[in-house]
């Protein structure tokens, strides 16, 4: 396992997850959920400034998060240290003549195009053109995907290559939606703590049902794309239980097992507490911090990720 690079990928697809979060929450859950509340809170226009400047952070960090990773790709595959990779020709040859490095490149692009769209898209008031505010969401989702061209299923041949790719693209797109909506979700229910009348009350209600309907969407699209994705890089119980790389995964399953317990708990138990008014307060810091503790434990699962990433799949480590 090689440590550097396995932290710049964590921190590479955690910005890259919260990027597609911040984007998808304000237009999945925020906006609708104000919409349908026919209030508009005067705090709203500091929530709303306070979700664009998490997207642009977001999008930043994965900017130079994606540039460090190209660097030190590049400098592993030349054995060089990473300024003699950008010194030579080996940072130029991997750029042009690798998939990753052509993945990087279609990726940066892609990063400008978010950032090109989201000032046309949104303003920190709410204002902006409604047509484009799909727009900055959808190219962030792509960004996010192609994430699956750099792991283990871009490179595996034939059919089940193919089945690979596409369930990993779907896979971490729906931890876009849901753990990089965490922390958006996070900041909703902090500012409806902080400002209870104003209407934020009903517009908390409404997000969270909101998001939390999207949850089970996301977390049914993780279970399926995660048993296609083991069976294909795992391939057998010994496998799992017999390889680092089989008991990091499972180390994954635990942590994502963990999240669910958390996000059952706003689910069934403090979101109905939102419209009560004697219990509003406590369910409101309730599903803030469980909210919070989820986040934690998706970026942890990230960590994982990154370090799967530079590991041999388990199935290619049993003998045959």
């Amino acid at each position: 396992m090689d440590e550097v690079l396995t932290g710049i990928r964590a921190v590479h697809i955690a910005s890259t997850v919260m990027l597609v979060g911040a984007l998808a929450f304000r237009v999945l859950v925020a906006e609708p959920a104000v919409r349908s509340s026919n209030v508009e809170p005067p705090t709203l226009t500091a929530i709303r400034k306070a979700l664009a400047r998490l997207a642009w952070i977001a999008l930043a960090v994965a900017v130079l998060s994606g540039a460090t990773w190209f660097i030190q790709v590049a400098a592993t595959i030349g054995g060089q240290t990473p300024i003699e990779a950008l010194s030579t020709d080996t940072g130029w040859i991997v750029l042009t003549e690798t998939q990753f490095g052509q993945n990087s490149l279609v990726r940066l692009a892609a990063a400008a195009l978010v950032g090109g769209t989201l000032p046309i898209a949104y303003r920190g008031d709410g204002a902006g053109l409604s047509g484009w505010r799909w727009l900055p969401a959808s190219i962030a989702g792509g960004l996010l995907a192609s994430l699956a061209w750099t792991g283990h299923s871009g490179a595996t041949p034939g059919p089940a290559g193919d089945l690979n790719l596409a369930s990993d693209a779907l896979h971490i797109l729906a931890a876009g939606v849901w753990v990089g909506g965490l922390a958006p979700l996070a900041l909703f229910l902090a500012a409806a703590g902080r400002h209870g009348g104003d209407g934020w009350a009903l517009i908390a209600e409404k997000a969270t049902r909101r998001f939390s309907s999207l949850g089970i969407l996301s977390v049914g699209t993780l279970i399926i794309t995660g048993i296609v994705n083991s069976w294909i890089l795992v391939g057998s119980f010994a496998a799992l239980v017999g390889t680092d790389y089989g008991r990091l995964l499972m180390l994954k399953v635990g942590l994502f097992a963990a999240m669910l317990g958390f996000a059952s708990v706003n689910r069934w138990r403090l979101t109905p507490r939102l419209m009560q008014a004697q219990r509003q307060e406590a369910a409101l810091r309730g599903l803030t911090r469980n909210s919070i503790i989820e986040l934690g434990l998706g970026l942890i699962i990230f960590v994982v990720v990154g370090a799967l990433g530079t590991m041999h799949p388990a199935v290619h480590l049993m003998p045959r």
